[in-house]
């Protein structure tokens, strides 16, 4: 067997079609069709059913696919190996996260590496956890980060990175909590952060009801990209939202995320009377001890993820085990677009912690009743070797969870490493 025999019968595999395959591969549909044919020669089996509508894949194909793109992806690591004559000059990365881990701790690594290497070509693949063992079980993908369930398959091992918190979050000015009347949490207790908060998937933290939350078999959800989470029974559809704030009786949330305006510096050292120079603006903490519980969540104008994404799903049965009802106002959004609706003031949602790094429009306050945690890991294929680049890109993830997670930093009160 030829590798462009195998990497031409996977791209068929992969679409369908032997034109369009062609057509991904820059190479006349003719000879695609050969180097097909003689594989099937080579194997002494036919390997697609050919129909008007394209081609799909007989039993012996499916039983070649994922063996064609574990060689396939093993070629690529011994072409990788290679290049390390030229240090990390070259190269590529291929990671994986779902959307809540892309627009955060993802977004930092890869500022970071690209600016250590330059030359690596950086892929991300954006799914959820068991799409993306997947992929890494099949050679399409070097390292992923994925919501930590236990064992994600045979052919994937994984390592805890951190475990968060989902807070909720809320526009910075205005919105429902901002309106709401001044008073006490319910139940607040301090000291009840994420790392007092054991096990690895989206549950209920020490304090919360038993049993915690049921996470969909899916994994943490990629909107757009398709998630395999699957979606909590008994949905709720969309309805008009009361002024729940105010049924509420919440006090002002005052956890503020974002490194606030720089400071303002008089440079002029002339004649006349001196000016003071003026303060800078104070820099809210990212928490600063307020709570909200679950029964009063459920009285707020709620932005809910799609039903594909795990984050609904825990959410949702959180609810129906405390047997509460929540004020949907707006349903079926992706990470883009909720966190957008929150920051116009529409509602909340809950989100995990650290996609509210660097948001100045947003600002978090601490669930409790239960407390829910998610915790994130990095995943790998069982037995592979990572090239050059992506153990450089594996370090970098360690020392950046490190780094966020470090006592003493904004994130340290709501995320703990793992």
């Amino acid at each position: 067997m030829k590798l462009e025999h195998l990497r031409a019968f996977e791209a068929v595999a992969r679409v369908g079609h032997f034109t369009k395959a062609a057509e991904e591969l820059f190479m006349a549909q003719p000879s695609l069709s050969r180097q097909i044919a003689g594989l099937e020669a080579d194997l002494g089996q036919e390997l697609f059913d050919r129909g008007r509508n394209g081609a799909t894949l007989t039993h012996a194909g499916e039983v070649l696919l994922p063996i064609a793109r574990r060689m396939l992806a093993d070629a690529e690591t011994a072409r990788a190996e290679m290049d390390e004559l030229a240090g990390l000059s070259r190269g590529r990365v291929r990671l994986g996260a779902p959307p809540t881990l892309c627009v955060s701790v993802v977004a930092e690594v890869l500022s970071s590496f690209r600016a250590a290497h330059p030359g690596v070509a950086l892929e991300v693949m954006e799914a959820g956890s068991h799409a993306l063992a997947q992929a890494l079980a099949e050679g399409r993908l070097d390292l992923a980060l994925t919501v930590d369930r236990g064992p994600v398959g045979p052919a994937v091992s994984s390592e805890s990175l951190f475990t968060e918190e989902l807070v909720v979050a809320s526009a910075r000015s205005g919105g429902p909590l901002a309106e709401a009347p001044g008073g006490a949490h319910d139940g607040a207790r301090p000291g009840e952060g994420a790392g007092s908060a054991g096990g690895d998937e989206t549950q209920a933290a020490p304090g919360g009801p038993a049993g915690g939350l049921a996470e969909g078999p899916g994994g943490e959800l990629d909107g757009a990209a398709g998630d395999d989470g699957a979606p909590a029974a008994g949905g709720r559809t969309a309805r008009q939202v009361r002024p729940a704030a105010h049924a509420a009786g919440l006090g002002r949330a005052a956890l503020f995320l974002g490194t606030g305006a720089p400071d303002a510096r008089d440079g002029g050292r002339g004649v006349g009377p001196s000016v003071p120079e003026p303060e800078a603006p104070r820099r809210e903490p990212l928490f600063s001890g307020e709570r909200l519980s679950l029964a009063q969540l459920a009285r707020l104008p709620l932005v809910v993820f799609n039903r594909s994404y795990d984050l609904r799903a825990s959410t949702d049965a959180a609810f129906s085990a405390a047997g509460l009802e929540p004020s949907v106002a707006v349903e079926g959004a992706e990470m883009d677009a909720v966190l957008r609706f929150v920051e116009r003031g529409i509602g909340v949602a809950v989100v995990p912690a650290t996609i509210l790094m660097d948001r100045p429009g947003l600002r978090a306050t601490r669930l409790v009743q239960p407390a829910l945690t998610r915790t994130a890991a990095l995943s790998v294929r069982e037995g592979g070797t990572l090239d050059a680049a992506s153990r450089a890109m594996r370090e970098l993830v360690l020392e950046t969870v490190e780094r966020l997670t470090r006592p003493g930093t904004e994130l340290a009160a709501l995320v703990a490493r793992a």
